[in-house]
């Protein structure tokens, strides 16, 4: 992509192509229309445009003038699907001053100037529209530390530090462990570095500005539409315990969604705060938590002006995403923080139809970003956006401090590397593949409703089941979250027929399905979904999974630190069989996985319809992942014996 591509547009065919062959002498690539509605769509679909030379004076599609031009309205459409992209106004309007006054255009070009008086040439125009293009590309194109990271690995410097592979010579002289080497590749190996690198800067302390790593979070915050971001390498889960512990102190109250994922609540028992837990939806007949009702929120808000900070999912595991900017608004008349665990929904400022609906639009204080669950980068890589005012002069020291606490004094560089082209990708051609994937779920899902075995639900049809209602709090649903209810079929046995056929599913309840639709989608992947899903023949085996949630969340009888820390003393607590576990007191968590969210907490009791709720998961799911349940398998002639303990209390 060495050649700068420059888009056209001209209703005057015989202009446009004048304009068109005379840039072509100039190295310039060069894609021309003549409506502003064919403009916007190749913008979005083509990433190499990187400048724009526009007609002041457009006709529309109906070949009637606009009064007044629509020149700047089109600017700003332009730079909501490419940020910042340099646009030049071309007329042949005299009224230069009035056109060039207060406008949003990068420059400005007299068509008769160019095209009759030869007053300036197109060699000229051609250097203009290059330099621009380049500035912008300098702007948004670099990868600091990925560059450097490259740099340094192809100098080919000899390694007398950690880690102990050295560039991967330690798996090259093996015997038994070299197919590990050549399975990743020698690359792999030799970008995996240290601190002791200096030109890779550090990711505890970047050299602000110069350091490649402050460069790139620098980069990121701009793209994000954040005032600071830090990387984080040991993902969201560390993330939030850092944003938590540099807001809240011990004693203090954070208000928090009791169904946040865990590492919120980890955070909660780490810090020593005081828990304000708010009540989420929830829908039973598809066995989904959703979003905290916004009356919920307010009223707890209300109560508890005292707390310092509120922290919510947006969007949900399943795609609903809160009216955020009200709550923002409400927290923030009452002086209180807001911190947005937005693990599921990283994409959204890049995109209009989603960007009020994300954190950092929506004027949240603090986000936490999984960058690796739903665009380009590793596993475990995470970003902390921050836009609170307050930040620099109150709390960024005990942040770093925080930050030094849980992070890695030994970062994983290549995770850090993904980070920096995850952001470099969506700045240039984000709104294009998010469009895209955009475009392909609103197929897939027509086509699934189309089959009648499985149904895609929509969002009144997710709303409509919830308790209590939220259907008027300005829910919204993310495009990109794929909810299927397996109809007349037990979700199980659709999920392991899916597995048979090489489709793995990211989470699944008693009777729905959830696929994620990422910026990697293509119509291959779909149709191959769509046709695998049509030529399902299992047993019509409709499940009665409505129990796999409980009608009340358990009842908190001690603080959540108090209880796991009086756990954690010798001969405070114990292992008893689950059904034994009725009124005794939690020690620990437990949390099915997916989706992460516990179903007791340390400190709360365990009631018969929880203990009743666990064994439904485990009799629907075989295979269920239960963090904080012992599973004890003993097997002899006769039979085979299964003891389910749970960590509780003594009494």
């Amino acid at each position: 992509m060495d050649k700068i591509k420059v888009l056209i547009v001209d209703d005057e065919r015989k202009t446009l192509d004048e304009l068109k062959s005379g840039l072509e002498k100039y190295d310039l690539l060069v894609e021309g229309v003549q409506l502003n509605t064919d403009a916007i769509k190749i913008l979005k679909s083509d990433a190499r445009i990187s400048v724009i030379l526009l007609d002041y004076c457009l006709y529309t599609e109906h070949q009637q003038w606009q009064d007044p031009p629509i020149g700047d309205e089109l600017i700003k459409k332009f730079r909501e699907i490419k940020e910042d992209i340099p646009v030049f106004y071309i007329t042949d309007k005299k009224e230069w001053k009035e056109i060039c006054t207060d406008t949003k255009a990068s420059g400005f070009f007299d068509k008769d100037e160019l095209l009759q008086k030869k007053l300036i040439s197109f060699e000229f125009v051609a250097g203009c529209l290059n330099n621009a293009a380049e500035e912008w590309r300098k702007s948004v194109t670099p990868a600091p530390f990925f560059d450097e990271l490259k740099k340094y690995v192809d100098q080919y410097n000899y390694s007398w530090h950690t880690p102990g592979h050295a560039g991967g010579y330690s798996f090259k002289k093996s015997l038994w462990i070299k197919d590990f080497y050549d399975f990743f590749g020698e690359k792999l190996f030799r970008a995996d570095l240290s601190v002791s690198v200096d030109e890779l800067d550090s990711l505890l302390e970047p050299k602000e500005p110069e350091g490649v790593i402050a460069k790139a979070q620098n980069q990121a915050a701009k793209a994000f539409g954040a005032k600071r971001t830090f990387f984080v390498t040991n993902g969201t889960s560390t993330a939030n315990k850092i944003v938590i512990q540099t807001l809240v102190q011990p004693g203090e109250n954070l208000i928090l969604d009791r169904n946040c994922h865990k590492s919120v609540h980890y955070a909660v028992i780490l810090s020593g705060v005081k828990p304000v837990y708010l009540q989420p939806a929830v829908n039973r007949t598809y066995g989904i938590f959703g979003p905290v009702p916004m009356n919920t929120i307010k009223s707890t808000i209300d109560d508890h002006p005292d707390a310092k900070a509120i922290i919510l999912t947006n969007c949900t595991y399943d795609g609903l995403v809160y009216d955020l900017k009200t709550v923002v608004g409400y927290a923030h008349s009452k002086g209180i923080k807001v911190i947005v665990d937005e693990a599921w929904f990283g994409y959204a400022y890049f995109h209009p139809s989603l960007r009020a609906c994300s954190a950092m639009e929506s004027g949240a204080d603090y986000c936490t970003q999984s960058t690796h669950k739903v665009l380009s980068a590793f596993s475990q890589a995470s970003m902390i956006h921050i836009k609170d005012p307050e930040f620099e002069d109150k709390y960024e020291h005990i942040f770093r401090e925080h930050f030094c606490m849980h992070t890695s004094t030994s970062p994983q560089y290549p995770i850090i590397a993904s980070l920096d082209v995850a952001r470099k990708q969506m700045q240039l051609e984000g709104y294009t593949l998010l469009d895209e994937a955009i475009k392909i779920s609103e197929q897939l899902k027509k086509a699934i409703n189309e089959q009648n075995e499985f149904i895609s639900l929509s969002k009144d049809e997710i709303l409509k089941d919830f308790e209590p209602q939220i259907k008027d709090d300005g829910i919204y649903l993310d495009p990109t979250k794929l909810l299927i209810h397996t109809n007349n079929f037990n979700a199980k046995n659709v999920k392991k027929y899916l597995d048979k056929k090489g489709i793995k599913v990211e989470k699944k309840t008693f009777n729905t399905l959830l696929f994620l639709i990422t910026i990697a989608i293509t119509d291959t992947k779909a149709g191959t979904l769509l046709a695998v899903l049509n030529n399902f023949d299992g047993k019509e085996e409709p499940p009665s999974g409505g129990g796999l949630l409980p009608n009340k969340l358990p009842t908190s009888k001690m603080d959540p630190r108090d209880a796991f820390y009086k756990a954690c003393k010798y001969g405070q607590s114990e292992w008893v069989e689950l059904e034994k576990a009725n009124n005794r007191i939690s020690a620990g968590m437990v949390v099915p996985y997916p989706p992460g969210i516990p179903l007791l907490l340390p400190g709360e009791e365990v009631s018969v319809e929880i203990i009743e709720c666990l064994k439904q998961i485990m009799y629907f799911d075989d295979e269920a992942e239960i963090h904080g349940l012992k599973v004890e398998r003993k097997e002899n002639d006769e039979k085979k014996e299964v003891k389910n303990r749970i960590w509780v209390m003594k009494t």
